[in-house]
């Protein structure tokens, strides 16, 4: 799963006890001069030799189809294995997107792809938001 928040404080939710399910809420809009974090979330990667080796690439598209943001390959959740089961776990690699005050107006997309190098398979996810104007007001929703 890929997730924009607008919770900048994603790391203090993430970072709970097992048993504190944390919740985050989720960006359809953002507005200019505003940050937003794209988190993204995986669950199951195969274990080889005790070992996670997941890498990510994650690409963020401007409205007129030109990248902002073109990460190759970026750690996703790799080296010794923790104690999984059937949690839900945090990628490494997480962004910060700030919406500067000159980038245009409109829809953006988030392109993802995970590979478990273990498994051999990859997982292409995507979603999107709205940059509007700072009076705009942004929106976000919650998300457990």
């Amino acid at each position: 799963m890929v997730l924009v928040t607008p919770d900048l404080d994603w790391q203090a939710k993430w970072n709970t006890p097992p048993d504190v399910i944390p919740e985050f809420r989720e960006s359809d809009s953002v507005a200019r001069g505003e940050t937003v974090a794209i988190l993204i979330f995986l669950s199951s990667p195969k274990i080889v030799d005790g070992a996670i080796d997941t890498k990510v690439d994650l690409r963020v598209i401007e409205p007129d189809g030109a990248p902002q943001a073109d990460l190759k390959a970026e750690p996703c959740l790799t080296g010794p294995a923790k104690e999984i089961g059937a949690n839900v776990l945090l990628c490494e690699s997480s962004m910060l997107f700030f919406a500067s005050p000159t980038d245009p107006v409109g829809e953006y997309t988030v392109e993802v792809v995970v590979r478990d190098l273990n498994r051999g398979v990859e997982v292409p996810l995507r979603t999107r938001f709205r940059m509007v104007e700072a009076d705009s007001g942004a929106v976000a929703k919650d998300s457990k």
